[in-house]
């Protein structure tokens, strides 16, 4: 129950304190008396009775005597309401009615017997204030006690015979007014009872305290607390023992304007003059219980709880009137124990049996329905949550209960609506908005897939996943600005900085870390020694992995390490039972580092580690054969060969035959192993393409890997056909339709599919619609951080003749993801900044291309195709020497292109001698021996003209110079001069 439940329970507390004592209000007569004398009839004797310690616990003796003596009226009133005072009512009716049909009273007027009545309907009205509303508990089953209803209209029987009588006497108009309030507390009730309460004073001349207590009553109803307040202290002036007391009233008007210690002062002084009083107990335990739950984590908690409950356990024995009230915080506290459920049922139940007031009803439904709830009887816990809701239509903690339920019963898009609506009527309402939060979090994640990245609009269904992202977010992010202010950090505030972690993450990594930097923060603050869960310190290295900060995530996993191995007995941070797959990630994820760091033989001791300690873990053993595979590849002392390589592999197939990720894997060296074989003639024939057409169509018709390497493949080879007539033509086309269908497909099952968006975006680039590609492109970079996306759109930039970008994103390829040491990026950036340097007519571009071909060749020095670009490169030196202007060059210029075509000539004729060189080796020659012939000539003469024109240049300069320098002697000579003969 929130502190705000508190408050309302308490504005209902004295909704019923009105009628206590009316019996007392009726004694007007010699009946006041604590000792009477009953004459009797015979002689002059009588017989004294001391009506506070003489009265038989069975009144039918002294009821015999009386009418054997024909006591007067008064004498009946007199012990009835004796009876009364002593809280034994069925005996004070029983004497009231026999009073009524003694015949003193039947030979009376009915102005005479209307005290009787009107004394009948108080104490049915007593009773009905003790009596349970409703027979929910067994215990009250079982007793076939009264309810309300029966008692109440008993009192409106006797009330109206009373009123027929004698309309206008005070008391009838006092019972009148308590009877309304109690039978209704709506507007037009409250008017009627307060026209009651006012024709009660204006009769008795303002000395009837209780009818001020009255219309004190109706304006705290009615809000009117200072009104209120100040009816309550004028009784209390007026009357310092007055029952019941004023100061209950005044302090809970207190209270209601905000004057907390104020209410306290007023509960405590009614204490003191009776420490019984079940209202004053009632009312000092919820002062005492609101105190505590003001900051639940003061020291002080444990006292101020202490102390409400004392208060509410004695005013729960003393009075079943007030047992509704301090029934449900003796509930709150029994189910905060996690313990006893039965009891907090029973207890609740009898709460429900007594109630007058909705909202303490309502709180003991919904304390019931948490008990049903924590024992998992959700048909019942849904039952009395909807029960609660019915009682209190704003119960907004019932709602949230059913919304739970919901959850729990899988009826996500009722529960959904039913947090919207919590939120829309209840702004602030901060486990509302965490529900909701969550719930559009899980829908977000259980709708893309785990590998996937955002960042693609592909369709409808993707802009709903997006859009209860972003609402998730904003539901999370307002909940944390809610729960701020609250004393002490809770562990839900931690959970929901990781859960914005997450929906971050694909989308600004810098906010993802932020999120869970919150969360790491706000657990060291309640862990022991300022511990961090192992799970958060693995989280954050992921994402510096992501962002390629390596040694920053490398100290991260190796931290969660450590602590897990020094944990010992602190399972509050660490479970004992998720130790052993924790560390198992953590080390995976470590070799995974120090894989893409380069450090491959640290990262083969972390998988050998687990294949060792975990032989089951598939993942690891994959990373050991993909690594062995690529090392095969490379060749090299200690390396191991291709056999060994390939026998590991058949080992994980023979083993998890099934496994998607073993077969794909498989498939990856397929298409390696391809490389080095001729294509095959026929696609169908193609081992690589067989072997994804018989994952899909035997193991999983929807697995992505297999659908893109099957579209990679169409695409490929259609790239790689050279249609020389229409048919082929046609043939061409349909292998890329089909490669798109691949992707297409690809994208329908995971709409953020990078890759698939990719293959898209390949096969429009090959269409030659590079401005579409280039748009495709720009989003995959923004969400994909792998090379190829940069890559391909360098590609599509080069051919847009974009040469700034292309760079830049052959540059970003390179040196983030390569290392700097990538042959085939180097021959793209080679290649784009030849093409910049021709269409600008740029020497210095060239030369630039030049660099790079010869850094390429550097790395692979036996690839004839890289010597082939060195020489051409040269050959386009010396061809954008002979073009540019004149002036925009010099002989170095030329000297130095004509060095670098001797050498290119050298290594044409060279590659054009090789086995297998990359072109038509007659080609090569061709351009070898032009090189020798026609550009060898050219440069020599340009040679000439460059020297001619540079000594002509020269000479003209110093020309230029000397008539400069005579020029200023001459001009000195004549003022030197000019001053002698001034």
């Amino acid at each position: 129950m929130s502190q705000a439940d508190y408050s309302t329970t308490l504005s209902q507390s004295y909704d019923n304190i009105g009628p206590d004592s009316a019996d007392l209000q009726y004694q007007t007569q010699s009946a006041l008396a604590n000792v009477i004398d009953i004459p009797l009839r015979d002689d002059q004797e009588v017989v004294t009775l001391n009506l506070d310690t003489d009265l038989p616990d069975d009144p039918t003796e002294l009821c015999d005597l009386l009418e054997n003596e024909e006591a007067g009226r008064q004498f009946w009133l007199a012990i009835g309401t004796a009876y009364s005072r002593l809280d034994k009512i069925e005996e004070a009716i029983e004497v009231i009615m026999r009073g009524l049909k003694a015949q003193v009273v039947i030979r009376g007027s009915d102005t005479e017997r209307t005290p009787f009545h009107a004394c009948l309907a108080w104490l049915y009205l007593k009773q009905s204030r003790e009596a349970p509303r409703h027979t929910l508990s067994q215990s009250v089953a079982a007793s076939k006690e009264k309810t309300k209803d029966v008692y109440q209209q008993l009192a409106t029987q006797e009330l109206n015979t009373s009123m027929k009588m004698f309309p206008s006497w005070p008391i009838n108009l006092l019972a009148r007014g308590v009877w309304t309030l109690l039978r209704s507390t709506a507007a037009e009730s409250l008017d009627s009872a307060s026209k009651s309460f006012d024709e009660t004073i204006k009769q008795v001349a303002d000395s009837n305290l209780l009818a001020f207590l009255g219309r004190a009553r109706i304006l705290y109803a009615k809000e009117n607390y200072k009104g209120a307040l100040k009816l309550y202290q004028q009784v209390l002036v007026a009357r310092a023992d007055m029952q019941p007391d004023p100061r209950i009233g005044i302090g809970m008007c207190f209270w209601k304007l905000g004057f907390k210690d104020e209410a306290k002062l007023a509960w405590e002084r009614s204490l003191e003059l009776d420490p019984e009083s079940t209202s004053a107990n009632v009312l000092m335990g919820l002062y005492f219980q609101d105190k505590a739950f003001e900051n639940i984590t003061s020291p002080d908690f444990v006292s101020l709880y202490g102390s409400a409950l004392q208060f509410t356990q004695k005013a729960y024995k003393n009075s079943r009137q007030k047992l509704a009230l301090a029934g449900v915080t003796l509930a709150s506290y029994l189910f905060s124990k996690k313990q006893q459920m039965d009891t907090v049922i029973k207890l609740c139940e009898k709460v429900i049996d007594y109630t007058d007031l909705p909202a303490i009803a309502s709180d003991a439904y919904f304390w019931m329905a948490r008990a049903y709830h924590h024992l998992q009887n959700y048909e019942q816990a849904m039952s009395c949550y909807q029960k609660s809701r019915a009682a209190k239509s704003d119960n907004v903690l019932a709602k949230v209960g059913m919304g739970q339920i919901q959850i729990i019963n899988n009826d996500l898009t009722e529960a959904k609506l039913t947090f919207e609506k919590i939120i829309q009527e209840h702004p602030k309402c901060a486990e509302g908005m965490l529900m909701l939060g969550y719930l559009y979090a899980s829908d977000y994640t259980q709708q893309r897939n785990p590998n996937s990245i955002i960042g693609l609009q592909t369709g409808a269904a993707d802009k709903t996943v997006v859009n209860e992202k972003t609402k998730a977010k904003i539901l999370l992010e307002r909940y944390l600005k809610l729960v701020e202010s609250r004393p002490g950090i809770s562990t839900t505030e931690i959970d929901v900085h990781i859960t914005l972690s997450r929906l971050y993450e694909d989308e600004n990594i810098d906010q993802a870390m932020s999120s869970l930097e919150q969360a790491i923060e706000r657990q060291k603050q309640i862990s022991e020694g300022g511990l961090v869960h192992p799970r958060l310190l693995n989280n954050m290295a992921v994402l510096h992995y992501h962002k390629g900060q390596y040694d920053v995530a490398r100290a991260l996993f190796q931290s969660a390490l450590t602590q897990i191995a020094s944990a010992g007995e602190l399972t509050d941070v660490l479970e004992k039972n998720e130790t052993e797959s924790l560390v198992i990630s953590l080390t995976y994820n470590l070799g995974r580092l120090e894989e893409q760091s380069g450090n491959v033989e640290e990262a083969k001791k972390l998988y050998t580690g687990i294949e060792e300690r975990m032989p089951g873990y598939i993942d690891a053993r994959l990373r050991l054969c993909y690594l062995a595979l690529k090392e095969s590849e490379e060749g090299g002392e200690g390396k191991p060969t291709l056999e060994q390589a390939v026998a590991k592999m058949q080992e994980l197939i023979e083993t998890d035959s099934a496994n998607l990720e073993v077969r794909a894997l498989h498939g990856w060296y397929l298409h390696q192993h391809q490389r080095k074989r001729p294509p095959a003639k026929n696609i169908n024939e193609d081992i690589e393409q067989r072997h994804y057409k018989h994952t899909l169509q035997y193991y999983d018709k929807h697995d992505l890997y297999s659908l893109i390497a099957m579209g990679n493949i169409f695409l490929t080879a259609a790239r790689e056909m050279r249609p020389t007539n229409e048919q082929e033509a046609e043939r061409r086309r349909r292998m890329y339709e089909k490669a798109v269908e691949f992707f297409d497909k690809g994208l329908l099952l995971d709409p953020h599919n990078s890759y698939a968006a990719q293959g898209i975006a390949i096969a429009l680039a090959e269409d030659r619609k590079f401005n579409k590609a280039v748009g495709i492109f720009g989003k995959i970079r923004e969400t994909l951080n792998d090379v190829s996306a940069y890559i391909n759109l360098g590609h599509c930039l080069t051919e847009l003749k974009n040469y700034t970008r292309a760079i830049e994103c052959y540059e970003i390829a390179l040196n983030r993801f390569q290392g700097g040491k990538n042959v085939q990026t180097m021959m793209c950036l080679g290649r784009v900044w030849l093409q910049r340097g021709i269409d600008e007519l740029s020497l210095e571009a060239v030369k630039v291309s030049l660099a790079y071909s010869k850094k390429a060749l550097a790395l692979s020095p036996n690839n004839l195709a890289l010597k082939f670009n060195v020489a051409f490169c040269q050959f386009q030196i010396a061809e954008v020497v002979r073009r540019i202007p004149i002036n925009d060059r010099n002989v170095s210029d030329i000297e130095s292109a004509a060095v670098g075509l001797e050498d290119a000539i050298v290594a044409l004729n060279e590659v054009a001698g090789e086995k297998h060189p990359p072109y038509p080796p007659a080609e090569i020659q061709q351009r070898a021996t032009m090189g020798q012939n026609t550009m060898r000539r050219q440069l020599e003469r340009l040679l000439a003209q460059q020297k001619e024109y540079e000594e002509k240049s020269e000479a003209k300069l110093e020309a230029a110079r000397r008539a400069r320098d005579n020029g200023g002697n001459v001009n000195a000579h004549l003022s030197s001069v000019t001053s002698v003969g001034a």
